[in-house]
């Protein structure tokens, strides 16, 4: 393999050690803490972002495929979420409660909020609306994910 820089000769080396230093595990750093929070995270993006676009669907000339757009991510995110709580297992009950409990928040706002703006045809109300009860859905999700991100 050539490469265009110019290998450094002997005495440009650096010296080699003859044990590796000894890394400490006990401090909780950024390799410590558990990359499922950010899943978790993840899961609250999707489930706001698809519920947006839902609740406007209805307002939108080509709505039925955003809808089906929206409902495919928000699978992902649910199959996310169940992957989470699964690998969270009877040793963090609390976590997985409480991602129960989030999805069973965003599941009875997204049943309302469906009721109210996708069953009813075409709405009057604004996308800024539809977008905070979204965020409302979304942010006991969110909330499970930043805890988690700081333990």
């Amino acid at each position: 393999m050539t490469t265009l820089l110019p290998r450094p000769d002997q005495s440009q080396r650096a010296p080699e050690t003859s044990a590796p230093e000894a890394v400490s595990t006990s401090e909780p750093g950024p390799a410590g803490r558990r990359p499922d929070a950010w899943l978790v995270v993840a899961v609250g993006i999707i489930e706001g972002s698809a519920l947006g676009v839902v609740f406007q669907a209805a307002n939108l000339l080509l709505g039925p495929v955003l809808i089906g757009l929206a409902v495919g991510w928000l699978i992902v995110g649910l199959a996310v979420i169940g992957f989470v709580a699964h690998r969270a297992g009877a040793r963090h009950a609390f976590e997985q409660t409480s991602l129960i409990r989030a999805s069973a928040w965003t599941l009875v706002i997204a049943i309302v909020g469906g009721w109210f703006w996708m069953l009813q045809g075409a709405h009057g109300t604004s996308a800024l609306v539809t977008s905070l009860v979204a965020l409302a859905a979304a942010a006991p999700t969110l909330g499970v994910g930043l805890r988690l991100r700081r333990r």
